[in-house]
This record gives C-alpha cells, structure tokens and sequence, in this order.
C-alpha cells in the first residue's frame, strides 16, 4: 500500500508538471537548463523532506549541489504548484463525507521559563537566558477546516511518528 501511494504521488507529480509547467514557475526560463534540479526532482525532494537541515536532506537524496543552489530552485516554485499536486494527487481518493481527510503536522511552542524543567529548557550559549519549549503534535480535518486531536510533548522526548499513532488509535476511523 505505501508503495501505491508513492507511486500515485509521484505520477501526480509528473501530470502537474508536464500539463502546468508554466504555471508553476515564476520566470518561464527557469529550469530550462539540464542541471542537478530539475522541476520535477526539487518538487520531489520538496515533499520527501522530513525535518532536517538542506544539507542532510541533500546528502540523503544524493543530490551533490549546495544549500544556496537548493534554496533559490525552491524559490524558482510557485506555491500554487503544490496546491495543484495536492488536488491532482487527492482526485484518485473516493469522496466520502464520513471519512475526514487528516493532515498531520508538529510545531515547537515557546512556552513560559521555568529552567528547572529539564524536558522543555533550553540554554543555549553561557550567559543566554534558558528557554522553554513544548512540542504540539494535531490532527486537522482538511474537510471540516479544524482541528480533531492533539498531543502535546517535552520537547526533548518528541516522536512525532508516535503521536500520529497514538492520535490514530484513538481516532473513531
């Protein structure tokens, strides 16, 4: 199954590109040149980020180019081009009214100083003032336009793959 979803996502991917190039794209001369980045590879490598720093996920993706040259193909994207992936990649989904479409997703908090607290402070260099985070994990209905659940974590102990778990065994579907 997660090999049929993939697999529906990156045919969704491809169809976008191939039938709204020009839509997708702030300048019509970007991604003319046969380079590293193509369109389709930075939209890709887009969407299989999982959090860390550009050269981590460069390294992971084997793409041997810098930050910098990743960043400004990023920008070469228009936002709406992801909307249109999401909508070409959605279609294949039967509409059911009874079965909410969840989008999962985690935020750090500040949240007030209490350095004592060993799972949400933080200090970073001699003389900085600690800080405090808490790491806010929810479900939101992309339907209803709200939120159904959330788990709120230390933000020393996150695992967001966890609490989508732990929201999805509790979750009525």
């Amino acid at each position: 199954m997660p090999n049929q979803v993939k697999k529906q996502l990156r045919n969704s991917i491809t169809a976008v590109i191939k039938r709204d190039r020009e839509s997708l794209i702030h300048n019509p001369s970007d991604f003319t040149r046969n380079r590293e980045l193509s369109l389709d590879k930075t939209v890709k490598l887009i969407l299989g980020m999982s959090g860390k720093s550009i050269s981590k996920e460069l390294l992971d993706a084997d793409i041997w180019i810098t930050e910098s040259a990743f960043v400004q193909a990023r920008y070469k994207i228009k936002s709406i081009a992801f909307h249109k992936i999401f909508k070409e990649f959605t279609l294949k989904i039967p509409i059911n009214d009874s079965i909410p479409i969840l989008a999962a997703d985690g935020s750090d908090v500040n949240i007030p100083r209490n350095p004592k607290d060993e799972g949400t402070s933080f200090q970073v260099g001699e003389g900085n003032k600690p800080y405090n985070l808490i790491h806010l994990n929810a479900f939101y209905d992309l339907n209803t336009g709200i939120y159904t659940d959330v788990i709120v974590q230390d933000k020393r102990s996150v695992d967001e793959r966890q609490a989508v778990i732990d929201m999805m065994e509790v979750s009525p579907f």
